[in-house]
């Protein structure tokens, strides 16, 4: 059983119920955590990580503690295999009402374990008061008390419900007694037999026939007032509510007025007059009026909603549209009024909620949100004329600047912080802190500007830092340090819609600036209608730490034809984000980040476009994503994760590359590239590539400590290209071939699980245009599927490569793999399937790479050129070890002559490698006599030729008068070489 906390979205709700309008429980729900305990708070709507839902039980009464309910449900036999570690309950509408631990967490098995069981789960809420049980829902009386269990009692009479002012306005006296003291006005139901009077129901009187239910006499308090009688009858001014004010007080106090013109037409309220106002408007329109009292001291006040020239709004949670009498048929600009509102809401700090109306917007001021907002089901019209930001920002954000001091000169002194380091002891004040470090160390031109190194990193206890450094930063030219609190609690915006039917040209509308521990969900932007010719960006994020983004969904986000741009997301100067199901696919740009930002994710998403002018750093990472025509533009200063992702490529812009370098910045992104399971569907024209960089005007700056490179390390697993026709991807890396700016290749190229449909090129590198890296560049594919693999160099550059291939073949059974080697590459591979190897295509300088074939086949059923290698080259650099050769017969011999084959196979044939010196040469050969003719290949002079002899003893000639003797005993050949110049090369036979 577990106790548990009410939240914000509870409370709100349990105060605007009444005995008529009940709050109901319909739902409870179980988590587990996502393996740990969540720190409960009244912010949160939904539960770490929910497992199961089931229905609620009705309400059960703890009998001992009268303000607190238990609440029930039975997790079925047949689910489970998840452990319980939270609970909370659901109200019709899907509101989490409370939340609770499950502490110790409890095991529920699945049935097929031997412990499959039903399993109860409960969860307790303690109430401010017993009287506020009476606003939760009860179908039927259910009371439990510790150590006897649960009872259930159905009354064998039908029940009278009468509320607090039903009382005074039909039992009279006897009714203002029962419901004084600490009822609240018209909250509380109190029950009674039918039949009986209401001094019986009330007093039970002396003929015994009264009952109170338990609990109702506990509200009634009997004041005795000096001059007073109390042994006769009970006057309304003998009764004290709980304000310490007799009835006949409250009565000539309080009033009742249909709207707030009415209550602000009362000709000189006394102070701390008390008015129910039903409705905002006259005449009613169902708008919210609610409570207010009259308070001298704010006469001067009117915000148009809280304070109305003294009248003062009590007994409310949150702030709402309706209380400030914002129009909600988006036809009336309510501009101001919002205004006002979010100003009380921020000076109260207390929550927004509007779930319903349209609102329109048609000024130029900006709107600023700081508390909790939910707006779900409520939408904003964007007028014409509307030049103003709806903006979010936490009001209780701690930042500071520095420049010098204690703190600034400690940082100054750690000279470099290093690559990766992760620790920085910065004293106990700073902790848990978000920490810019800028400093004027070049880095990169931007458009021809120089832009400086900065660390974006969280700064934890004991000196531990979220993000070390991608490269060496040196501290000694610390410029600046910019400091931000983390914040305990989570600041929450929800359900912001826009429609945009009518909008005029807007640049940015809607901002979360300077804010951290921020959740942002279920943005809408709706209506967009056609083309137009402005530029325009949805969301942006600015200058913010540890954001969520949850669900931001985009009708129609156009890139138009005459160079304006429509982007989804923007985001700047931001370090921890996250954005999850994201909606921005078609004619659009989708997300940028335009301006340094640090450790991003982005999750679930359907986007056009993610692109990074000045570069992410730390991390990047895309998961569970589609992403179409503009693909991935970035420079990188981090390892950048995409998985279980795909590319929705089609014609459409000419792009040259799925994942391709921002040329704002010249080009680079350092860092690994990690890919796993990543699918291309569609392809692009004009050649593309799927890594391409895509060169500046400028390069770094002296004394950068970036690298000119596309990316450090590649590893990529299950990557593959569903091809269709006129697909054309051309290679995995590619590089301009008209800028002077030059990227290398990166260290490590790493393929593996992979595949591509004809006809593409998928997996070739081509290191035209990338300068030399010293080192060479180190390149591996396992288990890759393509019917084509190149390495070239076609202009001479001349980087040195190691390749290893491991189960390469083609797409089909029937094909294998076209191997090309243009490059500087030395090529090793073990078990492919290939159909032919050359080495020179074109005019350009050959290089003599080496080359050794372990196991697997070079089949080709077509006499065709299999093997183009530079003429007059010895074949000692080729080998070919245990390769199973299937080709026309007029074709091996120019093979064998290329290559230096041991133990192959040609058609079938046992090929012996036999190198013998000119002159006499002999050896033995185990060879199946059986077998037919025996060729063996002979070189003499200038002269290769095969010749070919039957298995049987004897004295053979040559064609050029030499003379081969045979001697055979048993199985065993001996063959004798009798010539001047003649060498024997090899033999084929059954060995």
């Amino acid at each position: 059983m577990t106790s548990a906390i009410l939240t914000a979205i509870g409370k709100a709700k349990l105060a605007r119920a009444t005995s008529e309008n009940q709050l109901e429980i319909t739902h409870v729900a179980v988590g587990d955590g996502n393996g740990s305990y969540p720190v409960l708070t009244e912010n949160l709507v939904v539960l770490a990580n929910e497992v199961w839902r089931g229905t609620a039980s009705t309400p059960i009464r703890d009998t001992l503690a009268p303000s607190t309910l238990m609440f029930e449900s039975v997790i079925p036999v047949d689910v489970g295999g998840f452990t319980i570690r939270e609970i909370a309950v659901f109200d019709r509408s899907g509101a989490m009402i409370a939340i609770g631990h499950v502490d110790p967490a409890q095991q529920k098995p699945l049935p097929t374990q031997s412990t499959g069981i039903h399993m109860t789960v409960r969860i307790l809420i303690e109430l401010a008061n017993a009287a506020e049980t009476n606003l939760i829902l009860q179908t039927e009386k259910m009371e439990w008390q510790a150590g006897k269990g649960m009872e259930q009692e159905r009354p064998e009479e039908p029940v009278t419900h009468v509320s607090r002012r039903k009382l005074l306005t039909a039992f009279g006296m006897a009714g203002a007694a029962l419901a004084a003291g600490s009822i609240l006005p018209g909250s509380v139901a109190v029950y009674g037999k039918e039949g009986l009077s209401v001094a019986d129901t009330v007093y039970e009187g002396s003929n015994g026939k009264g009952k109170i239910p338990p609990g109702i006499t506990a509200l009634v308090t009997h004041n005795e007032l000096a001059g007073r009688d109390m042994a006769g009858a009970h006057p309304a001014s003998a009764i004290l509510d709980s304000s310490g004010l007799s009835q006949q007080q409250v009565n000539d106090c309080n009033r009742c007025v249909d709207s707030i013109s009415d209550m602000l037409a009362i000709i000189s309220p006394e102070n701390g007059m008390r008015v129910a106002v039903k409705g905002y408007h006259s005449p009613v329109s169902g708008k919210q009026g609610g409570w207010f009292k009259f308070n001298a001291s704010k006469i001067l006040e009117n915000d148009g909603g809280i304070v109305f020239s003294g009248w003062e709004r009590i007994d409310y949670d949150v702030i709402t549209f309706d209380m400030f009498g914002l129009d909600n048929t988006g036809t009336i600009a309510v501009d101001a009024k919002l205004i006002n509102l979010a100003a009380a809401s921020t000076a109260l700090k207390k929550p927004v909620h509007q779930f319903n109306g349209e609102y329109l917007l048609d000024g130029s001021s900006d709107i600023t949100f700081t508390e909790n907002t939910f707006l779900d089901g409520s939408k904003f019209i964007i007028g014409p004329n509307f030049t103003g930001r709806i903006i979010c920002k936490r009001a209780d954000e701690v930042r500071e600047e520095i420049t010098s001091g204690t703190l600034f000169d400690q940082v100054k002194a750690v000279g470099n912080l290093y690559k990766g380091q992760t620790f920085l002891n910065l004293g106990t004040y700073y902790q848990d802190h978000y920490m810019t470090f800028e400093t004027s160390q070049p880095m990169y031109y931007y458009r021809g500007t120089l832009e400086t190194a900065f660390l974006k990193t969280r700064h934890f206890r004991e000196g531990r830092i979220q993000s070390g450094p991608f490269f060496t930063l040196d501290l000694t030219k610390l410029t600046k340090i910019r400091v931000a609190r983390a914040n305990d609690s989570i600041r929450l915006f929800s359900g912001f819609c826009f429609d945009e039917s009518n909008a005029g040209a807007l640049a940015d509308y809607f901002k979360l600036i300077q804010s951290n521990m921020v959740v942002m969900r279920n943005l809408r932007y709706v209506n967009r209608g056609p083309e137009r010719n402005s530029n325009q960006t949805r969301l942006t994020v600015d200058d913010c730490y540890n954001v969520l983004i949850d669900t931001l969904d985009t009708s129609s986000p156009h890139a138009n034809p005459n160079g304006t741009f429509t982007y989804t997301l923007t985001l700047s100067d931001c370090y921890d984000v996250e954005v999850k199901k994201m909606q921005s696919q078609g004619r659009g740009w989708g997300t940028i980040g335009n301006n340094n930002c640090a450790l991003v994710t982005f999750t679930d998403c359907d986007v056009n476009r993610i692109d990074f002018h000045r570069p992410c750093y730390d991390k990047l990472t895309i998961r569970g994503c589609r992403i179409g025509d503009f693909g991935i533009i970035a420079s990188l200063v981090c390892d950048t994760y995409i998985t279980d992702s795909a590319f929705l490529m089609s014609q459409g812009y000419g792009n040259r590359g799925y994942i391709r370098s921002n040329a704002d910045t010249s080009g680079f992104c350092n860092g690994d590239l990690i890919i796993n399971n990543v699918t291309i569907n569609g392809y692009l024209a004009n050649g593309a590539t799927f890594i391409h960089a895509r060169h500046g005007a400028t390069a770094l700056p002296a004394g950068s400590p970036l690298v000119q490179e596309m990316f450090t390390d590649v590893y990529i697993d299950g990557l593959r290209h569903n091809g269709s026709a006129g697909a054309n991807i051309t290679s995995l890396f590619s590089s301009n071939n008209t800028s002077s700016i030059i990227n290398m290749l990166p260290k490590r190229i790493y393929v593996s699980n992979s595949s591509a449909d004809l006809p593409s090129a998928m997996f070739d590198i081509h290191v035209d245009k990338y300068a030399l890296r010293p080192k060479g560049v180190d390149i591996k594919y396992t288990n890759v599927s393509t019917n084509s693999l190149s390495f070239r160099d076609s202009t001479g550059v001349g980087t040195k490569g190691r390749v290893k291939l491991l189960n390469v073949s083609g797409q089909d059974a029937a094909a294998g793999t076209a191997l090309y080697n243009t490059a500087n590459f030395d090529i090793e591979t073990t078990q492919c399937e290939f159909s032919q190897y050359s080495e020179y295509i074109g005019t350009w300088t050959a290089y003599l790479p080496k080359i050794t074939i372990n196991g697997g086949s070079i089949s080709n059923t077509t006499d065709i050129a299999m093997f183009n290698t530079p003429s007059g080259i010895h074949n000692t650099r080729i080998k070919a070890i245990n390769v199973d050769f299937n080709m026309p017969s007029t074709t091996y011999l120019a093979i064998l002559y290329r290559y230096q084959p041991i133990s192959c196979w040609f058609n079938g044939l046992r090929y012996i490698t036999r190198f013998v010196s000119a002159g006499v040469a002999s050896g033995s050969f185990d060879i199946d006599t059986r077998s037919g003719t025996l060729r063996l290949l002979l070189e003499h002079g200038t002269l290769k030729y095969e010749t070919t002899l039957a298995p049987v003893a004897g004295t053979y000639n040559t064609a050029n008068g030499a003379t081969i003797v045979v001697t055979v005993v048993g199985v065993t050949a001996t063959i004798t070489v009798n010539a001047t110049n003649l060498k024997l090369i090899g033999l084929l036979g059954i060995v």
